[in-house]
């Protein structure tokens, strides 16, 4: 039997994702994360932990999704 899943902010009690509205400098990132979604292109964002990927996964998702796109978030974790 497999032990119950460990929740990520168990094993990193740091900070949660910023909000879209929170974020400084990276409207260009989500544009471009939008645009590649919007047209269907799988998309891929690597980088360390704390540098934003969230936070700009989650702004160009809500920003297709205020276009009309059917939208989910779904953690992998």
């Amino acid at each position: 039997m497999r032990d119950k899943r460990v929740p990520s902010a168990e094993l990193f009690p740091t900070d949660r994702p910023l909000s879209a509205e929170a974020m400084i400098g990276r409207e260009d990132d989500v544009e471009r994360v939008a645009s590649a979604l919007g047209g269907g292109v799988n998309t891929v964002l690597a980088g360390p932990r704390r540098t934003g990927k969230t936070t700009v996964a989650d702004a160009a998702v809500a920003q297709r999704a205020k276009a009309g796109a059917y939208a989910a978030r779904v953690d992998l974790f």
